[in-house]
């Protein structure tokens, strides 16, 4: 009576584990879909970004070359607000960065478990 009481929990406990996996198994796509979703959003935010700096940059040459000719402390003044425009806009595009970091191993954490 015991041997059969054991192979009946036994049978129970996989009955369960195996429901639990497929349950899992069946979210994962969804879940892994919005992660990805979410890193191809980041991804054309960090982009934009990347072109704010290529402005700026372009933006801060042709500054220079003027203030070079003239040195007009107006200029210096405008490149001094283009560097900071440079400087923000690099942090936030390092945040994006970071975001996506954390967003892939949420990725990985998501696969491992469901694997």
């Amino acid at each position: 009576m015991n041997i059969q009481n054991n192979r009946a929990a036994e049978v129970l406990y996989s009955t369960t584990y195996v429901e639990d996996y497929l349950e899992s198994v069946e979210t994962l796509p969804d879940e892994i879909q919005r992660l990805v979703s979410r890193l191809i959003g980041l991804d054309a935010d960090a982009q934009n970004y990347l072109q704010k700096v290529r402005d700026y940059f372009a933006q801060l040459v042709r500054l220079n070359k003027r203030n070079n000719r003239n040195g007009n402390e107006e200029l210096i003044r405008e490149i001094g607000r283009v560097h900071g425009h440079i400087t923000v806009t690099l942090m936030k595009s390092q945040e994006i960065g970071d975001e996506k970091i954390q967003v892939a191993q949420q990725v990985q954490v998501k696969r491992k478990i469901n694997i």
